[in-house]
């Protein structure tokens, strides 16, 4: 055929594909790359540039913060002992101190009067024991057959999750009931009240009981004043209001710094529409009964001795429940 192409290729004078793929690489190294390069560039230089704004927008919100005195004044607390916590206040002046314990917190122990075998029955009766601990009660069913080993371990399925019944031997045919506290504080105070009379006053506790009120929130007052605790010949006043329920009272004598540290009041229900408050002594060296009065006229009859009962037991403190306290050392 005229004007065929009988060869490609060198001599030919005809471009061959690979070297029309070689012009089109050269092309674009020369032309297109570059351009992709400057691409690649700019983009590094828009996120550098965003990056650097946030670094300036952060920079900025910490320097406006120096503008406040209060940063100032922030404090910490580092220590090395996980038993003590201690918090500073803002703009207390810097320094370092040591605490030294001087007395270990210290749980609450009783011990009943003595009987002379375990087996010993510990009522004369059907009736129900209450044990208060740290205001909470836990209600102890007995009947004429308890034993002294029945009735610990029935302490021991109610409130064994507190507090920890055993018998000691404490002598040839001498046994007694001991109650001890799980935790330590001032707060684990144990007391008991015989609700029904029947119980054998060795396991029961020295309290003061009132006159029955119909609820926990009944009022203890028709208008303001002050109440009088004696214990062991001291006086104690608490206030009192027209609005102040037994629970307000109770709660006002176990907060009051220098009443908790000798007695422990708590609300025992003994039945349905009859819940009245009790007072223990926290200490066995309490010689004197406490006795309650009236300085305004305004307390509720039900609460004065007239109207309540002193329920003298043989359960006796043999180990105070402390709180730990220390010295501090600056």
């Amino acid at each position: 055929m005229a004007g065929a192409i009988n060869s490609l290729g060198i001599g030919s004078g005809v471009l061959t594909a690979e070297i029309i793929e070689k012009l089109k690489d050269n092309e674009k190294s020369v032309r297109i790359d570059p351009i992709e390069q400057k691409i690649t560039l700019e983009q590094q230089k828009g996120q550098a540039l965003d990056l650097l704004d946030s670094l300036l927008t952060s920079f900025k919100a910490n320097a406006s913060a120096l503008d406040y005195d209060v940063l100032y004044q922030e404090r910490t607390v580092s220590g090395n002992n996980d038993g003590i916590s201690v918090t500073a206040e803002a703009g207390v002046g810097i320094q370092s101190f040591s605490l030294e314990v001087t007395e270990l917190a210290k749980s609450s122990v009783q011990q009943s009067g003595s009987f002379s075998s375990k087996t010993d029955t510990v009522a004369s009766g059907e009736g129900t024991l209450n044990l208060n601990l740290n205001g909470t009660n836990y209600t102890i069913d007995y009947d004429a057959t308890t034993t002294l080993e029945d009735l610990r371990s029935e302490i021991n399925n109610k409130a064994g999750d507190e507090l920890t019944a055993s018998i000691l031997q404490t002598g040839d045919s001498a046994y007694s009931l001991v109650i001890t506290s799980d935790e330590t504080g001032k707060d684990q105070v144990i007391s008991f009240t015989d609700l029904s009379g029947n119980l054998d006053n060795k396991v029961v506790s020295d309290t003061q009981v009132s006159g029955t009120f119909a609820t926990a929130d009944a009022n203890a007052a028709t208008a303001s004043g002050q109440m009088n605790i004696n214990l062991d010949g001291v006086d104690y006043q608490i206030d009192y209001s027209d609005t102040t329920t037994i629970q307000d009272l109770v709660e006002s004598i176990n907060s009051d710094a220098s009443l908790n540290s000798v007695l422990s009041a708590s609300i025992v229900k003994y039945a349905d529409n009859d819940y009245r408050m009790v007072l223990t002594p926290k200490a066995s060296t309490q010689d004197q009964a406490i006795t309650i009065s009236d300085l305004d006229g305004g307390l509720n009859a039900n609460l004065l001795n007239a109207a309540g009962t002193s329920v003298n037991g043989d359960m006796q403190v043999i180990q105070d429940a402390t709180d730990s306290s220390f010295k501090y050392n600056g």
